[in-house]
């Protein structure tokens, strides 16, 4: 498991806490450093703004899905990540009914994506134009269902959005993504941080 981020978490819990009775897009960094006790040079220092704070939030979950196991299986490791995501939903619900409902969605896009190829690159195959074509489609669904989740627009389980997701894989894409594939953890990690990302 990931060393915790004292910081990340005292803000989270701040925020959380402020969210019950306001709405996401109210909140000024001045409640929030008031909330936890620092200064807002040791904000910023962290969070250059609230966008940066929720690609963190977010990271250091998908991160922790990720490292629970030494492999990644994309139906029990997809439950995981849900499961952690799941832990922090009242915040990404905030954030979904806020002005950075786009960029929610464009981070869990954008990671989705990552787990996807580095299936297809750990395998030494090439994709195909068709395979490519449908890893994009999969995506979009898969970011579709994981928002309407959140949003609890739904009543789905962390096992259920996983159970969705497999059942709903291409079967041009089966070859490299079932629940007998695996990649290493550290593989995927390795993918995701050459996205430029720093945890």
């Amino acid at each position: 498991m990931p060393k915790e981020n004292k910081t990340l978490i005292k803000t989270l819990n701040a925020f959380l806490k402020l969210l019950e009775k306001k709405d996401f897009d109210s909140i000024s960094v001045t409640e929030i450093v008031n909330e936890c006790g620092f200064s807002r040079q040791n904000f910023y220092k962290n969070f250059a703004s609230k966008q940066v704070f929720i690609r963190e939030i977010f990271l250091y979950d998908f991160k922790r899905g990720i490292e629970e196991e030494y492999v990644f299986r994309f139906r029990y490791s997809s439950k995981i990540i849900m499961s952690c995501l799941e832990e922090h939903k009242s915040f990404y619900k905030a954030v979904l009914k806020s002005e950075n409902d786009e960029f929610l969605f464009r981070l869990i896009r954008e990671y989705s994506f990552v787990i996807l190829n580095s299936f297809v690159e750990y395998s030494a195959f090439k994709a195909n134009e068709e395979q490519i074509r449908a890893i994009e489609f999969f995506v979009n669904g898969l970011t579709a269902t994981v928002l309407m989740w959140l949003s609890e627009k739904t009543t789905y389980s962390p096992d259920d959005v996983s159970v969705i997701l497999s059942a709903n894989i291409p079967p041009c894409l089966s070859f490299f993504i079932t629940e007998e594939e695996e990649i290493t953890s550290d593989y995927l990690l390795y993918k995701i941080r050459k996205r430029g990302d720093v945890w």
